[in-house]
């Protein structure tokens, strides 16, 4: 069909869309009867090789042969191209592309190609070499074809755009074979990338647990660090691969070294609510549990609701460990509220958790509950007689900083427990709870708070009644003070208020709507 197409006029060098010719397509399927046959219609072989100024694509059908491992499609392309070497659409090379897709036989012509294609020829946009897209797939036969035919010393160690080794790639994804192959052609088990991440480091984050052994077992660090100061223990204890954990442990790692934040391995595991690597670590050395950030362990079992962790921590370090502050002064209670962990709450307070504890603030769980909304925590504070008429270092009280911060319905629940003296309590700043829900504009609160009994009389140190604050800034606050002076002047105030006002029955049923 092709032939018959071809002595009728058909032209061989006609473009798709994507600047692909009919020689691609043969070379796409493997049909080596169909390139021989449109090779030998070109008038110029040479232009096999050559990018036209019309044609779109990189890609040439030497890619395309390569990658989907035609061989003998691949043989009769190569004597037509002079560069061997050069990137397709996507930066890579045709050697590149085999190696990726572990076509032995497409490696070994290109490597044996009088045009000596290049092993360490990188690809234009991933920066990479054919021995990273080999390791990548886990390839073993290429990356020993590749290495046998690398004539640079040192050539197994060579770096991508990102600095990651061979190595790295295939202990990233689990390829045992390449990884003890790479190893023993010398591989640097302990070679770094851009952040400072090594092989093993890898290993212990996508939890390989053979190709982490082989690398200890050639000499890596189990203790090496990354720009973030973390060990491959560190993220094993993230991501809860206990058995890495152990290995790494017996290997010399240490369990509780601290990253550059001052986190350990436990703090991760309590944080990521990694129960059985919780265990292990304090099995480790429970003397040191608590070194580090004085966000403890706890803490941040507390601010992501781990029970489980804390259930541990309290059995292996005592009761204790829940009056434990931080370098803000707050208790692991204050971080449970902070995220509105409930039954964290609950658990604490049965353990004797201080309900009223105060952090530097003077802020109590409770008061971080209601800043934050988050109802549930309150309630449950609530419900343990925590006090709810404390004020923090800026006079505020929990229903301040529930008006403050436009959480209304914490700020409702609150108002039906507070003392009468605390409905009008003014802050630092003279600021009533009912001057903070005018300037919020919670009409819902400012009608509880009516209902209290609120002071809408008490001015705040500016001068201003609440009134004033239902103006949205300074200026047009003003504008209502002289107005409403000028009214009270000339007796119009009571009349427009008595003709404007709204019963609370209609104030109910505008609410319902």
């Amino acid at each position: 069909t092709v032939e018959l197409l071809l002595k009728n006029g058909a032209d061989g060098n006609k473009q798709d869309k994507r600047g692909f010719v009919a020689l691609h397509y043969a070379a796409l399927n493997g049909h080596k009867g169909t390139i021989q046959m449109l090779l030998d219609v070109f008038e110029e072989k040479e232009k096999v090789g050559k990018k036209s100024d019309t044609v779109t694509s990189l890609t040439t059908p030497l890619h395309f042969a390569a990658f989907y491992g035609h061989e003998q499609a691949l043989s009769a392309l190569m004597p037509h191209y002079k560069n061997l070497n050069a990137n397709d659409d996507n930066g890579c090379t045709a050697l590149d592309l085999a190696s990726y897709a572990g076509h032995t036989g497409c490696v070994n012509l290109l490597l044996a190609s009088e045009s000596q294609t290049d092993v360490l020829v990188y690809s234009h946009k991933s920066k990479r070499t054919a021995l990273h897209a080999a390791a990548y797939n886990g390839h073993t036969e290429c990356l020993k074809l590749l290495l046998k035919n690398a004539e640079a010393e040192g050539v197994v160690d060579c770096l991508d755009g990102q600095d990651r080794t061979p190595l790295m790639l295939a202990v990233m994804n689990g390829h045992r074979d390449s990884v003890l192959f790479l190893l023993e052609q010398s591989a640097n088990p302990n070679a770094v990338d851009v952040n400072g991440m090594t092989a093993t480091h890898r290993g212990a984050i996508c939890g390989h647990e053979e190709c982490v052994d082989a690398l200890l077992n050639a000499g890596a660090d189990p203790n090496a660090r990354d720009i973030h100061g973390r060990t491959p223990i560190i993220y094993s204890a993230i991501c809860d691969h206990i058995g890495i954990l152990g290995t790494l442990i017996q290997s010399g790692g240490l369990a509780y070294n601290l990253d550059a934040k001052k986190y350990s391995a436990l703090h991760w595991a309590c944080y990521m609510g990694n129960e059985s690597c919780t265990e292990l670590l304090l099995e480790e050395n429970s003397q040191t549990a608590l070194n580090g950030n004085p966000f403890s362990p706890i803490h941040c079992a507390a601010i992501r609701g781990n029970e489980a962790c804390l259930e541990v921590l309290i059995d292996a370090l005592g009761n204790d460990v829940i009056k434990l502050v931080d370098s803000k002064g707050r208790t692991p209670l204050h971080a449970a509220a902070f995220n509105d962990h409930t039954d964290f709450i609950q658990l604490l307070i049965e353990r004797g958790a201080d309900v009223n504890a105060i952090d530097k603030h003077n802020q109590t769980p409770i008061m971080i509950a209601s800043k934050h909304g988050n109802f549930n925590a309150l309630d449950a504070l609530m419900e343990s007689k925590a006090n709810v008429n404390l004020v923090d270092k800026d006079g505020n009280t929990v229903l301040h900083l529930s008006c403050m911060n436009n959480h209304q319905t914490c700020a409702l629940h609150v108002l039906e427990r507070i003392q009468d003296q605390y409905v009008s309590f003014p802050n630092s700043l003279g600021l009533t709870p009912l001057h903070i829900a005018a300037r919020q504009g919670l009409s819902n609160v400012v009608c509880g708070l009516v209902d209290r009994g609120a002071n809408m009389h008490t001015e705040c140190k500016q001068g201003n009644l609440p009134i004033l604050y239902c103006a949205s800034d300074k200026n047009t606050r003003e504008c209502l003070r002289i107005i409403l002076s000028a009214m009270i002047l000339s007796n119009d105030l009571s009349s427009m208020i008595s003709r404007t006002s709204i019963s609370r029955t209609d104030q109910e049923e505008i609410n319902a709507d």
